[in-house]
């Protein structure tokens, strides 16, 4: 019953000193360094309570929330062009249906126009044939 108590406490007191940094922000008492350090500082001793992690293991930890919460000028292009790369990618299919039945549209005029211009077919066959052509490709 004492441990659950004690247990409870931490967890009350970590959560009050979580709030801490964030309202004194948020009230212009610090400045945005000073709650990164505070951040910073509080994962830090969050790696440090997990025994199973290497000294290793911690340092890459603390580095990819550092990035995370205060990335250099570097880090933020890298990481704002491997989003743009993920949104151009979802792109690139959709680009190229359209680029696809777009060309086998304007392969359809051009041959019904060809058609009807060499006099092998009368203008209503040449526009029958466009339509069956452009249904045929969206297939």
């Amino acid at each position: 019953m004492r441990e659950k108590e004690t247990e409870e406490i931490k967890k009350q007191s970590k959560a009050f000193e979580v709030s801490i940094p964030r309202s004194s922000k948020e009230l212009g008492l610090i400045s945005s360094d000073e709650y990164k350090k505070a951040l910073l500082g509080r994962e830090e001793q969050r790696l440090g309570d997990i025994k199973e992690l290497t000294p290793e293991q911690r340092q890459r930890g603390l580095e990819q929330f550092r990035r995370t919460i205060d990335p250099t000028v570097q880090e933020g292009l890298i990481g704002n062009i491997g989003k743009i790369k993920e949104e151009l990618g979802g792109l690139i299919n959709p680009i190229n249906a359209i680029t696809n039945a777009a060309n086998a549209i304007g392969d359809a005029f051009t041959d019904s126009f060809m058609s009807v211009i060499t006099g092998s077919a009368s203008t209503q066959r040449g526009t029958c044939k466009v339509s069956s052509k452009m249904l045929a490709s969206s297939s």
